[in-house]
């Protein structure tokens, strides 16, 4: 697990987080009808989305963070505990939509940037070093937490710029 001090906040892997794509020009509308937030609404890259996934019986499968990566491609953060039965369940509803459903954890990683200690709520950081980090890695997002500010930020980064 890698820790870094970035401009008063820790950046810190997320190791019991995977990392799913999925891409085509279905990638929005396939989505839209299994995910119980609103990802219409997902227009600029690093646009986020916090939601669940449910079973054909209102069970909740997963939370998770559905991120816009690529203009027909989104990433979606889920635990690791959760990530073959979301392959299987996105799978089984994919029917005749156009869209590529793939784990991706051999190219990204999910990393937390956690706001300073000594004030838990200031993001004030987060501005440059998004900057910076979709400036120098531009496979990667950075967006705060969709639930709370307070949580911190995500990033999402290609494996050889993770570690």
């Amino acid at each position: 697990m890698t820790h870094l001090l970035h401009r008063g906040g820790l950046v810190t892997a997320l190791s019991r987080t995977r990392v799913l794509r999925v891409e085509g020009p279905d990638a929005l509308k396939f989505l839209q009808g299994i995910f119980t937030n609103d990802v219409h609404g997902l227009k600029t890259r690093g646009d986020v989305r916090y939601g669940a996934f449910l079973s054909h019986k209102g069970r909740t499968l997963t939370d998770a963070e559905v991120v816009l990566h690529e203009a027909d491609a989104l990433f979606l953060k889920v635990d690791s505990a959760a990530e073959e039965d979301m392959l299987k369940h996105l799978k089984k509803y994919k029917l005749r939509s156009k869209v590529t459903i793939s784990a991706a954890h051999d190219y990204v990683r999910a990393h937390a940037i956690l706001p300073s200690l000594a004030d838990p709520t200031a993001t004030a950081f987060l501005p440059s070093w998004t900057a910076d980090q979709n400036e120098t890695h531009r496979d990667g997002v950075v967006y705060v937490d969709p639930r709370s500010a307070a949580f911190g930020s995500t990033a999402i980064l290609p494996v050889e710029h993770a570690s």
